[in-house]
């Protein structure tokens, strides 16, 4: 799959699910409704404020 394949895929979806990937980076700029996965990564570092994502963090020893 290429790059614009992606994100031909992503305007046709209603929701994504998906871990903290560049996925998740292009679903947000498209506006997609968004269920992000972290796990050992800070969210706020790697989301910006949108009304269409949540975040599913668990706190995990290795969390920073």
């Amino acid at each position: 799959t290429t790059l614009r394949d992606l994100i031909e895929v992503l305007r046709h979806m209603k929701a994504l699910i998906t871990p903290d990937t560049a996925t998740l980076q292009l679903a947000q700029s498209l506006g997609l409704n968004t269920l992000a996965i972290f796990r050992s990564t800070d969210p706020p570092a790697h989301t910006g404020k949108c009304k269409n994502l949540h975040i599913f963090f668990k706190d995990l020893d290795c969390s920073p």
